[in-house]
């Protein structure tokens, strides 16, 4: 099964271009859920917030 993904691209200061396929997501914590985009990463084996999303659902 193939799927399909769009992607979004990034721009660094420095001019250097990058492609990155992103998803949206739904994050639910101790709180009211937080819609987000996520990076989407196909070879990855954990998954990883930055802190503050983590302060805002109360992780």
């Amino acid at each position: 099964m193939a799927f399909s993904f769009k992607y979004k691209q990034f721009i660094f200061p420095d001019g250097t271009t990058i492609s990155v396929p992103k998803i949206p997501v739904s994050l639910v914590g101790k709180t009211k859920p937080l819609k987000t985009m996520g990076l989407l990463d196909s070879g990855a084996t954990e998954t990883i917030i930055p802190t503050e999303i983590a302060d805002l659902l109360w992780l």
